[in-house]
């Protein structure tokens, strides 16, 4: 009898080990040699987070990859995206709480913390200005005007034109004023300037001739290239706009004030997409492919090559980037603008 009991208490005690374990086996398998440490280590619950964006774009590459290549959720987020046609909409969802973080222009974070905005970004995106002026076949050719004319050429050749934005004040309307306000054309006397909506309006806007030209981040302006034979003439080649600080995630002060871990686990699922697009290009633009099946590939790659040009090896903004865009917005404001790096950027999360 006590020899039955003893075989009946190991029994337990073996069982009890067994249960113990778990599914573990070796040094990082599971029982069914799928798993790994690092599997068992991803976070089970994710938090979850919104993201508005101006439209599909390339501009946005970072978001697609971490997305795709799993960064948010190793971070152990659960991102969804959601669009909003313009810089002003993107700061209304922010402000109003319905997103956690917007990616805008800097001149729309610069002017937003100018009025009081209690803003700020956390990860630069690009060093320059991801824009084109798309021009009509029509009026650049009665104008003589090539994806190779100079700023001063096509300055001149807005003059009498329709150009559309997305709406006043949003990052379309500062990037027109100050381009063609360095070479003296005015955009409120000498065009008609247009409030036509968003990157697929602005197309159809274009096809129709409500507009002779429209403002617009890509694959916008390649699309309006390979339908109407469009002109998608890059602002970067603008002076004023090569190396600027321009396209940035932004939260609230507050959130960041609440919620810093998420903050920087954000960020560093960006800074990991980045790093990756810059040293697997080919697989970055794939993703993008995936991501906006309906346009055409040539065309997306036209402008999927010039945001690369444009990508930052990190995701600090830099003195000089910045100083760039404040002269930007100080020409839109006419006078200085007293923000700092440090009041429009959380440094912290981008280190």
């Amino acid at each position: 009898m006590l020899k039955k009991g003893l075989v009946m208490v190991l029994s337990i005690i073996l069982i009890t080990i067994i249960a113990g374990c778990g599914t573990f086996v070796g040094s990082g398998g599971t029982s069914n040699g799928s798993g790994s440490t690092a599997d068992q280590a991803k976070p089970t619950q994710l938090t979850k987070i919104k993201v508005s964006i101006p439209s599909a774009s390339v501009e946005t590459t970072d978001l697609y990859v971490a997305e795709k290549e799993g960064y948010f959720a190793d971070a152990g987020l659960d991102v969804e995206q959601v669009t909003a046609s313009s810089g002003p909409e993107l700061l209304a969802s922010l402000t109003g709480g319905s997103v956690q973080f917007a990616n805008m222009g800097s001149t729309t974070l610069i002017q937003a913390v100018m009025k009081g905005m209690p803003l700020q970004g956390v990860s630069v995106t690009s060093d320059g200005v991801p824009y084109y002026l798309t021009i009509s076949s029509k009026w650049a050719k009665a104008k003589g005007i090539t994806v190779n004319s100079s700023p001063e050429q096509v300055a001149a050749a807005m003059k009498g034109a329709r150009v559309g934005i997305t709406q006043p004040g949003s990052s379309t309307d500062i990037l027109l004023r100050v381009f063609l306000g360095n070479y003296n054309v005015s955009v409120d006397k000498d065009l008609t300037e247009l409030s036509v909506g968003d990157a697929n309006a602005c197309v159809a806007a274009l096809a129709n001739d409500r507009v002779d030209a429209f403002v617009m981040w890509a694959p916008a302006p390649q699309l309006a290239a390979a339908e109407d034979g469009a002109i998608a003439w890059n602002l970067n080649q603008v002076p004023e706009f090569s190396g600027m600080l321009f396209a940035n995630y932004v939260t609230t002060q507050k959130y960041i004030q609440e919620n810093p871990g998420v903050v920087q686990k954000f960020t560093n699922a960006l800074a990991k997409a980045a790093q990756f697009t810059l040293q697997h290009p080919d697989d970055a633009f794939n993703i993008v492919k995936q991501t906006m099946p309906d346009i055409d590939p040539t065309q997306l790659k036209f402008g999927f090559d010039d945001h690369l040009a444009l990508m930052k090896d990190g995701i600090t903004p830099s003195s000089q980037a910045y100083e760039k865009a404040l002269k930007v917005y100080e020409f839109v404001n006419k006078g200085p603008v007293n923000v700092t790096l440090e009041q429009a950027f959380y440094l912290n999360a981008t280190k």
